[in-house]
């Protein structure tokens, strides 16, 4: 097959708005540093990556991903011309996590997402095809999107305005909420949110879960789980620093509270690590964070493997691309426990596509379709957000 070798690859850095300020114990934000990856094919062909990098999770900046992508990257892309689509697995097997030790799980994963969606729509094809490169036969569609339902956030405010967020949330049937309580202000106003949800709670209709975001001291690790479980709050994320999170044994096995991996699990060595005693029971999986829609189906096969369960994360101020690639993460294994993302216009002021993407009534998961990620990116919209002039290389 002719012009099917990548001609142009070009990087854009946006600043996508919020329609409010999100913070939580490690950053606050009102806008996104997205970066977006557009590869184009001799003929014509055009597809889309995205990717959010955060220092304190991989290591990695956004000025740290471009330079990724052009110096590690770009250098194997230039000689692809595939002849099929099982030729672009097996070079997304190919697409390295790590340079000398220098992490590359943020700028992979904008890679890794262009090349599915160009090569995708090129030979017709979708994600669907990456269960059977991991030898897990028995994921099938719809998978967990006919089940899961994205969670509702509640980051940095005042415990009323708090409460308040959270019982409209449930006017929107949404089930699942997580709380941000990186802080003291944050964690004191627990009890509010528990109160304003107290009926559906009791009723098993709802469950609470926080996140700490790294903030806790692991000597307040214990005072404060026991909180927790007088307010039937059963779900945990991240509640020290990674380096600290050797002292979660206890927690994990002798209280109530399940624990989850976020900033601890970016590597499979790391999850290697945190199965070795079942050190946590839940793995927080984000495809920015661990390099990708591949990496990131392989770390769920390996908790599945360990009796560890998933959740679907996201990066704050994902556009709907990186939402578009989380859906065929969630419509290809078959169960996940919380899902977070699909926010578009209720936290981003625009989107990047022609059809914006977001959760449905009741937290819904729509069922993406093909080719490639099932998407159609406005260039107009990227062009309105970018901070600097795009960096396109011909190749």
């Amino acid at each position: 097959m002719t012009n099917v070798h990548i001609s142009q690859l070009t990087i854009y850095q946006l600043a996508m708005p919020f329609r409010r300020q999100f913070r939580h114990a490690a950053a606050q934000r009102s806008v996104g540093d997205n970066i977006i990856v557009q590869l184009e094919l001799g003929n014509g062909q055009v597809g889309f990556g995205e990717t959010l990098a955060r220092e304190y999770v991989t290591g990695e900046t956004p000025a740290s991903v471009v330079d990724s992508i052009q110096r590690i990257f770009l250098p194997i892309l230039m000689q692809f011309n595939p002849d099929g689509f099982g030729e672009v697995i097996e070079l997304l097997e190919r697409l390295p996590l790590v340079d000398n030790g220098k992490p590359l799980y943020a700028a992979r994963c904008a890679v890794e997402l262009a090349l599915l969606d160009v090569y995708g729509k090129q030979f017709n094809r979708n994600p669907e095809i990456l269960t059977g490169w991991i030898d897990q036969p028995f994921w099938e569609p719809p998978g967990a999107a006919a089940s899961v339902t994205y969670s509702g956030v509640i980051g940095t405010m005042k415990p009323k305005k708090a409460a308040l967020v959270a019982r409209l949330m449930r006017l929107w049937k949404l089930s699942d909420f997580k709380i941000k309580v990186g802080d003291p202000a944050e964690f004191d106003r627990l009890g509010e949110v528990a109160k304003a949800l107290a009926r559906p709670i009791k009723a098993g209709q709802v469950r609470l879960r926080v996140d700490a975001n790294g903030a806790w001291k692991p000597e307040d690790l214990k005072e404060k789980v026991d909180r927790l479980e007088d307010l039937g709050i059963l779900y945990l994320e991240q509640p020290t620093l990674p380096r600290f999170d050797d002292g979660w044994l206890p927690i994990q096995h002798h209280s109530g509270v399940n624990l989850i991996a976020d900033e601890s699990l970016v590597s499979l060595a790391d999850a290697e690590r945190l199965t070795r005693q079942y050190t946590v029971g839940i793995f927080n999986i984000r495809l920015a964070k661990n390099g990708g829609l591949l990496p990131s189906l392989k770390l769920a096969a390996f908790a599945f493997s360990r009796g560890i369960e998933v959740q679907l994360g996201c990066m704050v101020g994902e556009t709907g691309i990186l939402t578009a690639a989380g859906q065929w993460f969630a419509n290809l294994v078959p169960e996940i426990i919380f899902a977070e993302g699909g926010y578009g216009k209720w936290l981003l002021k625009d989107d990047l596509l022609s059809k914006p993407v977001k959760f449905r009534y009741a937290g819904k998961i729509p069922t993406p379709k093909g080719p490639g990620l099932g998407i159609q990116v406005d260039l107009a919209k990227i062009r309105k957000y970018i901070t600097s002039e795009p960096l396109s290389i011909n190749i």
